[in-house]
């Protein structure tokens, strides 16, 4: 019904489609050895980000404030095109409070040990179990690597995507492409403000010259719309 609902504001280029990437898609032609390229939200799963790093041949900055996902990254430390970053991304530069679910996992030495599933701030599983973590609004983040510009964006944040989208708007940062996942909200009550406040974000996009195109990426993605906006 969502998909359905925004599907007059996408504007798929002629003769242009975007190439798979792991679990992703994005335009290739676009990026270059020196494109700088961020991702935010890892998870436990960087199909996207190995295969964007190759077929460019560029670095590929990863962020995400979970422990499991820090401890996930080390099994990349010897990649120099993976350059991994443990700070959430967020509407201010601020210590933010995590909720997520927590799962029973064994360690190196075989130690059972309870682990934190991956982080959100609006709490999409209703989860009563937080950590807390720093984070940063994507301009501060450009200031501290010393980026002057961003060539591609993948967010999948976890609930928070449309907040750091329009923060982002109120800035002069317009990444070259966008992959963006929007999780549908649960409850009723939320859901139309939350297209409300999509569409605007959408018409914003358009008349910014973003081509629009929504991302297929099977079942298990049916509560969520990904994006891929490109000025090309």
């Amino acid at each position: 019904m969502v998909r359905g609902y925004i599907a007059r504001h996408l504007t798929a280029p002629a003769g242009s489609k975007p190439q798979a990437l792991g679990n992703y898609a994005a335009y290739t032609a676009m990026l270059a050895s020196d494109s700088i390229v961020y991702s935010c939200g890892v998870g436990g799963d960087v199909r996207f980000d190995l295969a964007l790093s190759e077929s460019a041949a560029c670095t590929v900055h990863l962020f995400d404030p979970t422990p499991r996902s820090a401890r996930f990254m080390t099994r990349f430390a010897d990649n120099p095109r993976l350059r991994f970053y443990p700070w959430g991304v967020w509407t201010k530069d601020s210590v933010v409070r995590f909720f997520s679910d927590i799962t029973l996992m064994t360690d190196s030495s075989g130690t059972v040990v309870q682990e934190y599933r991956s982080g959100s701030i609006s709490n999409i599983t209703d989860s009563k179990s937080w950590f807390e973590a720093n984070c940063l609004t994507l301009p501060s983040i450009m200031q501290k690597l010393g980026h002057r510009r961003i060539d591609l964006l993948k967010m999948d944040i976890e609930g928070v995507a449309l907040e750091v989208m329009e923060h982002l708007w109120t800035t002069d940062v317009r990444p070259k492409q966008i992959i963006v996942e929007f999780e549908v909200p649960r409850r009723t009550i939320e859901l139309k403000p939350f297209l409300y406040r999509l569409e605007n974000l959408l018409t914003r996009l358009k008349d910014d010259g973003y081509c629009l195109v929504t991302l297929d990426r099977g079942p298990l993605h049916i509560d969520s719309i990904e994006l891929l906006a490109a000025r090309l």
